[in-house]
Parts: structure tokens; sequence; C-alpha cells
């Protein structure tokens, strides 16, 4: 079984109470492969813009094309 942390808006929030280094999120719309549908990719578009105005410091992305290659 796998299991994965999201980071919600309050979860982000007290982190950053609690430390004083940069915290970078990563954003997962689900587990599994890393070939995205275009809604995937519009709701981890939704979630940095939420996530930003929140204090994330910045984002960490994996994404692969349709021949399981990284982009670029």
């Amino acid at each position: 079984m796998i299991f994965f942390l999201y980071i919600i808006v309050g979860m982000l929030k007290t982190i950053k109470k609690h430390v004083k280094i940069p915290v970078f999120v990563m954003l997962r719309p689900r587990g599994g492969d890393f070939l995205y549908a275009p809604e995937e990719i519009e709701v981890m578009e939704m979630d940095v813009v939420d996530l930003k105005s929140s204090g994330a410091d910045g984002f960490v992305f994996g994404f692969l094309n349709e021949y399981d290659s990284q982009y670029p």
C-alpha cells in the first residue's frame, strides 16, 4: 500500500510557524504514474495559487510524456 502526504493550506501554515527553513510542497493529484490528464494539471495549477498565497516557498513536480520520458 502506498501512502502520500497531501499538504493542505492549514498544514502548510502550521509547518511555517514552526520552522525557519523554506518549505517546498510536492504536488501530486494522485498516486501512480506521472502522466497527467489536462484536468489533473488544472488541479495542480489551482493548488499552486492557493498554496503560494498561503506561504509555500516553492513547489516540486514530476511529469512524464506518453513515452515515459522526462520533459526537457
